[in-house]
């Protein structure tokens, strides 16, 4: 049976940070942001590490509706009194009528170093000529981008490998948004050296129709698509490995819709309880632990953005809530994505919550994501419906990222491994992982006594250490200690040996590292290694 929507006004409401969709109009009313044109926008990484081209992405979505021709994309380096050409293609008045449309056209940056300023002019014709710079949105800046060309490689550790576990892709389109598909997403991730991403679309996109995103299709296309791209994608591309995977909308302990990550799990969740799909269908159609009951021996479940309290129109209209402490202690989940994008509000409630969990004998594998909804450098996305729109460097793809112990091996089957063993770190930029014979991060060891090996990686891009701590924490007596591990000045990479007695048992360590540049700070967070 298939299902249409006209909730269109109700979707309107909700916050989504994807390129914003800007041809729907709820009841046709007056919009601010309305043209017939399809949307045009630009995009490229917030950072391209040393020897890779920076790689420029022209969406053009919509062309079905308001055709054009393409005649020119020009990208040029923005100086405070001049323009450097840096690339220019002729597209011999190229006829684009597709619902979407892309091509990513790779810069050489090779002589570029630091903080640098990028603009995209895109050249086309639909009844008259017409010249867009960044995107064709009628109330954005259309500013320049702003690129870190990095000349110092991404702080790394032998066996380590980097990664987003929270992304959003093409699958997602509908009244207010759309993202990009996931051959983009791998062209930036490798110029961002990452080395793995998740896709994980909201479980409410992924049950539609391929051509309707207002009609569901009971046999799931588009989870049908994801599968087999993200298979062909990761059999042909050696450098980045993608993790299929949804967003699923599911019901916590007060049956309000919360969202799980679920990785690699082939069989679908349906999950639309809160996708403001159907008029006050809004009960979550599975709970918690009747999803963990279900999962596949080679999946993953982690609580997504446990801590993002949702505005009072979401809990209102389409009943959204939070993870409480009941839910986020569930024996089979296998960690949390308390760091969302957002490193403040991770430090002020993802941190300690986690900590707190921790003490309380949970062992809870913390992850990072972004939650970029095909954000690689800057979000724009509509505001008040019908008025406003914004941007921002929001929720930009990689920004945060989590590291995976997979040894000598980049694989899919490697990297959901470390994660299910813990193995796994969280950062902004340095790098610090630590081992107590004979178990590393995430693991457990049975001595109280021992020697740990703390092994610290950063660069000039993000600057010298200025804290290294080794935080071990008592169960029993539900508080942490600090003991703070002096290094050496100047250095990027080093590595020191501790000694530890008595080690609490039960309780853990952990290490954290901060590194700054002026003002600037970046953190890195381990998981534990565990005293049972």
């Amino acid at each position: 049976m298939t299902i249409e929507s006209d909730n269109t006004w109700m979707v309107h409401l909700i916050a989504f940070l994807l390129y914003a969709e800007i041809h729907h109009r709820i009841w046709n009313l007056y919009s601010r942001y309305f043209k017939r044109e399809p949307e045009i926008v630009a995009d490229m990484p917030h950072r391209v590490g040393p020897g890779r081209k920076l790689p420029v992405l022209v969406c053009i979505k919509d062309a079905h509706r308001y055709p054009i021709l393409l005649h020119e994309i020009a990208i040029h380096l923005v100086g405070e009194q001049d323009r450097t050409l840096l690339l220019q293609k002729n597209f011999k008045n190229l006829a684009i009528s597709k619902a979407l449309w892309y091509e990513i056209l790779p810069c050489d940056v090779e002589q570029l170093s630091g903080k640098v300023k990028i603009d995209v002019t895109i050249l086309y014709s639909g009844k008259k000529q017409i010249k867009c710079v960044n995107d064709n949105y009628k109330l954005t800046s259309h500013a320049p981008f702003d690129v870190i060309i990095d000349p110092h490689p991404r702080p790394r550790l032998d066996g380590w490998v980097w990664g987003d576990l929270h992304t959003h892709s093409h699958l997602t389109s509908d009244q207010v948004e759309f993202g990009a598909p996931f051959a983009v997403s791998s062209a930036m991730a490798y110029a961002l050296e990452l080395d793995f991403f998740a896709v994980t679309d909201h479980s409410y996109d992924l049950d539609d129709s391929l051509d309707n995103y207002l009609i569901n299709d009971p046999e799931r296309p588009k989870w049908k698509m994801l599968w087999e791209q993200v298979r062909r994608l990761n059999e042909t591309n050696a450098n980045v490995v993608i993790l299929p995977g949804e967003e699923l909308s599911v019901g916590n302990v007060k049956n309000r819709n919360v969202h799980f990550l679920l990785l690699n799990n082939r069989a679908f969740f349906s999950g639309a309880g809160d996708s403001a799909e159907r008029w006050f269908h809004t009960r979550p159609q599975h709970t918690i632990p009747d999803v963990l009951s279900r999962l596949e021996g080679s999946a993953l479940a982690f609580a997504a953005h446990p801590l993002v309290d949702p505005p009072f129109v979401q809990k209102l209209l389409i009943r959204r809530g939070m993870w409480s402490d009941r839910d986020l202690k569930h024996a089979a989940l296998h960690g949390c994505q308390f760091w969302n994008g957002d490193k403040g509000h991770f430090l002020e409630f993802g941190l300690p919550k986690w900590i707190e969990l921790l003490l309380h004998g949970h062992k809870i594998t913390l992850i990072a994501g972004t939650d970029a909804h095909g954000n690689f450098n800057r979000f724009r996305q509509i505001g008040t419906p019908h008025l406003t729109m914004r941007e921002g460097p929001l929720e930009v793809f990689g920004m945060c990222r989590t590291g995976v112990y997979v040894g000598g091996e980049l694989s899919l089957d490697a990297i959901v491994n470390g994660l299910r063993e813990g193995h796994a770190i969280v950062t902004d930029g340095p790098m610090a992982a630590m081992a107590f014979t004979p178990s590393a991060v995430g693991g457990s060891v049975h001595a109280p006594d021992g020697c740990v090996r703390i092994d610290v990686c950063s660069s000039p891009s993000y600057g010298d250490v200025r804290a290294l701590s080794l935080i071990i924490g008592d169960i029993a007596e539900k508080k942490e200690t600090r003991r703070r591990i002096d290094h050496p000045s100047g250095l990027y990479r080093f590595t020191e040996n501790v000694a530890l007695k008595y080690c609490p048992q039960p309780g853990y360590i952990r290490l954290e590292l901060e590194t700054c540049i002026g003002d600037h700070t970046f953190h890195c967070f381990t998981n534990p290694i565990y005293f049972d």
